[in-house]
């Protein structure tokens, strides 16, 4: 299993672009799933390629558009984000990852492009992003029904989910993490205050199941050079 969030040295745009400048509310209790496209699953896996930046924003576009038909083309999102990320050592045929923000960018400025389509359409694109700090922001993005993007550091105890009561989980406190493992991007797409937790999808096929990550540990990814991006628009290609 690859990986591939690089994290970049500058990080001034997070303070520019941040979700609080918004000053929208964060409700007081959420219980909330998105309608998550499970057929998609095994359609969305980087395999060999360090690409989880880009599968993930195509995860959150597809969740965005609730469409289990709209397949996008993660590969071609991923080598327009390090054709655009300003890092030669990144350039094609080099396959070394890239940056959470560089694949807002593309989507942004370019769109996104269906499988099998040629061309990418900015229709499929977003219109603005913006950077959240904490589990607050998460549970935020969410409320507003907008899957979000993290990037944060990826530790051994991740790769072996926990299963509990019926359901997997990483990072449960008093859990020993392990190494770190690399960078690595994940696509977020519900919330629950009962279990104070955020959950997840991979970029792994049907390898890695959906997860749930307690708030307290989101918070110490987060401060540990985490990053967290939602865009705030809605999509218009249905």
């Amino acid at each position: 299993m690859r990986f591939g969030r690089l994290e970049p040295k500058d990080r001034s745009y997070e303070e520019i672009y941040s979700l609080s400048k918004l000053n929208l509310s964060t409700p007081k209790v959420i219980e909330k799933s998105l309608l998550f496209p499970y057929s998609l699953r095994n359609y969305y896996d980087q395999k060999n390629q360090n690409s989880c930046v880009a599968f993930s924003w195509s995860w959150a576009q597809s969740i965005k558009n609730n469409n289990p038909l709209q397949r996008y083309d993660a590969s071609w999102l991923y080598w327009q984000a390090i054709l655009n990320d300003n890092n030669s050592d990144t350039n094609p045929p080099n396959d070394t990852g890239t940056y959470v923000w560089a694949g807002a960018w593309v989507l942004q400025h370019m769109g996104h492009k269906k499988q099998k389509e040629v061309q990418p359409d900015l229709r499929d694109g977003i219109t603005s992003y913006y950077w959240g700090k904490t589990a607050d922001d998460a549970r935020l993005a969410i409320s507003l029904d907008r899957a979000y993007v993290t990037g944060f550091l990826w530790y051994e105890q991740f790769m072996i989910p926990e299963y509990v009561k019926g359901e997997w989980w990483i990072g449960r406190k008093g859990i020993k993490l392990g190494k770190i493992l690399g960078g690595h991007a994940t696509c977020h797409f519900r919330v629950s205050d009962k279990r104070q937790a955020v959950g997840l999808t991979s970029s792994w096929g049907t390898q890695y199941p959906l997860v749930w990550l307690p708030y307290e540990r989101l918070n110490e990814l987060l401060k540990q050079g985490g990053e967290l991006v939602i865009a705030i628009d809605k999509p218009t290609n249905t």
